[in-house]
């Protein structure tokens, strides 16, 4: 008996890895994760023309070699970055431009010692895992030129053909495990205390609403009702993003919770990020053949 539990337990795990499902939901998906590549290359234009001439930033010894990039080649590649972006969003050359997009913003991303903005860290593993997904079916110069090519029922069957959707996990991995660490963070103690006294708090009680209701929950000795509510949340997100495409509400829920947080503590370009990921997970729900092969 352990060993059948077992057996079906690896077999569970592998076929989940290895799915194949339609490539339309990821054809959308490439061209909503171009606003932030548009953004991230703006991003460090900016940065780049008003630090250009500061001292240099403190590298780690293994980030040295990119501390001896000129200015002129961070906002050259920045200008690259953005050009690729264009080419990406209609979908000409498709995964070798996926590929470029993400060497380019690996550079970026250590030449600026972003490692500081967790956003960009984010957006950064998400672009990598997007260099395994086959976006080119549909939206596409590429799908474009497979329609003049074959006839119409060869470009449908290779429209419908199914495509690995390893990438799609890995980014739903990345946000589930996002989800995990932050509701373990938000445990301890020492996280709350911590928190207590930073701006963000201060920023929340200054609002006419939510300060209001913060000073309520203060004097009835509930403050910690929030919290509690939040690591819950995101203990069942943690979970709930791998079924959410069974299930459109826990996405809905992903989003609502995301949306809350722009309009307390906004985070740069996060809450839209996750909101497109969601959408991703919505999106299968309705395109995945994988099932009927």
């Amino acid at each position: 008996m352990q060993s059948f539990f077992r057996h079906r337990l690896v077999s569970t795990w592998v076929q989940y890895w290895t799915a194949e499902g339609n490539g339309w939901h990821l054809s959308i998906f490439r061209m909503l994760w171009c606003v932030f590549h548009l953004e991230f290359a703006l991003h460090i234009l900016r940065w780049t023309l008003h630090e250009a001439y500061l001292p240099a930033l403190p590298y780690h010894g293994l980030l040295g070699i990119f501390a001896q990039q000129p200015w002129e080649f961070t906002a050259l590649l920045a200008g690259v970055h953005l050009c690729l972006t264009l080419v990406l969003l209609i979908g000409w050359q498709t995964r070798i431009v996926q590929v470029l997009i993400a060497i380019s913003a690996t550079i970026l991303f250590f030449r600026t010692l972003s490692t500081y903005h967790n956003h960009h860290a984010f957006y950064l593993c998400v672009t990598w895992y997007m260099t395994l997904i086959a976006s080119e079916k549909f939206f596409s110069v590429d799908a474009r030129k497979q329609f003049s090519l074959l006839s119409k029922s060869d470009f449908t069957a290779w429209q419908r053909q199914s495509v690995t959707l390893l990438g799609q996990r890995l980014i739903l991995l990345q946000l589930s495990l996002l989800y995990l660490f932050a509701a373990l963070n938000k445990i301890d103690p020492v996280w709350f205390a911590r928190w207590s006294s930073t701006p963000e708090l201060l920023h929340l009680t200054e609002s006419s609403l939510l300060g209001v209701a913060w000073q309520f929950l203060l004097s009835a000795h509930f403050a910690w009702l929030p919290l509690v509510f939040i690591i819950l949340l995101l203990f069942f997100l943690s979970f709930g993003i791998f079924i959410a495409h069974r299930h459109p509400w826990i996405a809905l829920l992903g989003i609502g919770m995301h949306l809350l947080f722009e309009l307390t503590l906004p985070v740069i370009i996060f809450t839209e990020m996750c909101g497109v990921i969601w959408m991703l997970q919505m999106l299968y729900k309705y395109y995945d053949y994988s099932e009927c092969r």
